[in-house]
Parts: structure tokens; C-alpha cells; sequence
């Protein structure tokens, strides 16, 4: 499968869509579903855009940005489980700059920074309010892109 999808899709860049489903450790699936290895295998075959979502107004997002690439494959990764279920979905959803991602949480003094990818998001955000208890200072990066990477993030 993995020749078939750097021959066939890759090399000649077309524009298929990879949606994967389970990523990460799942937990109650077992250890044969989890997508444990998604990222690293992906992330080497050539012309492939990655992007994973931290919740489901990104997710949202990430599948009209996927649907608007036409000139190369891409992948969306998503976890397993239903969605937080606390964030506005949009009404429009916007184009993500592939390649680009966000400041979650801007630290005071830069000497600290999470970096998170997809549904990790959260827990990054705790464990930076965690560290300011004991007076550390944390930025949170949400890189969104896994391929290409926000290299100015």
C-alpha cells in the first residue's frame, strides 16, 4: 500500500485526499488501530501536505483547505472519540495557509515553548497553565501543519 501511495498518488502529484481517522494512541481500539506511526511514515513521501486538526472547528477548517488543494496529495489527521464539543464551528470555513500555524498561548519571556500537533493541543495549554504556578512562563504553538512545518513558528 505504501508503494501504491508514493507511485501512484505522490510522484504524480494528484490531488487525493487521505482523511485518517484514530490517530495517535486510541486507547479501547488496541494497539493493531491506533494511528501510532501516521505522521512519520507520511511525512516522508514526497509531495504530501499533512495537517491535523485540535479540535473540530479546525477540523472544519482543514477539510475545505484540503478540498481547495488540487495540485498535490494531502492528509488529515483526526483522533477517535467525539469532538470537545466547546468551540463555535464556523459558519464559513476559512482556508489554512498550508505550512502555516498559530500562537495558542504567547509566554512572557520566550524562554519556554510547547509545540503541539493536533488533538495534543489541550494538554499543552494545561501543562503551560501548570508551569505558571511555579513561575515558568510557556508559549504554545499549534504547528496544524505537520508537512510543510511553520519553520517561523
Amino acid at each position: 500500500g505504501y508503494d501504491q501511495l508514493v507511485h501512484d498518488v505522490a510522484l504524480q502529484k494528484l490531488p487525493v485526499r487521505f482523511v485518517l481517522d484514530r490517530a495517535g494512541l486510541v486507547g479501547a481500539d488496541g494497539a493493531t488501530h491506533g494511528g501510532t506511526f501516521d505522521l512519520s511514515f507520511m511525512a516522508c513521501v514526497p509531495n504530501m501536505l499533512i495537517c491535523a486538526s485540535a479540535d473540530e472547528a479546525e477540523l472544519v477548517n482543514m477539510v475545505h483547505t484540503l478540498a481547495k488543494i488540487d495540485d498535490r496529495p494531502s492528509a488529515l489527521r483526526f483522533p477517535r472519540g467525539t469532538g470537545f464539543g466547546d468551540v463555535d464551528i464556523p459558519a464559513e470555513p476559512r482556508f489554512l495557509e498550508p505550512g502555516k500555524g498559530r500562537i495558542a498561548r504567547e509566554g512572557r519571556d520566550g524562554s519556554l515553548a510547547l509545540f503541539s500537533i493536533g488533538g495534543r493541543l489541550r494538554e499543552c495549554l494545561k501543562a503551560a497553565e501548570q508551569l505558571e504556578q511555579f513561575g515558568i512562563s510557556a508559549t504554545v504553538a499549534d504547528a496544524r501543519w505537520v508537512k510543510p512545518l511553520d519553520m517561523k513558528l
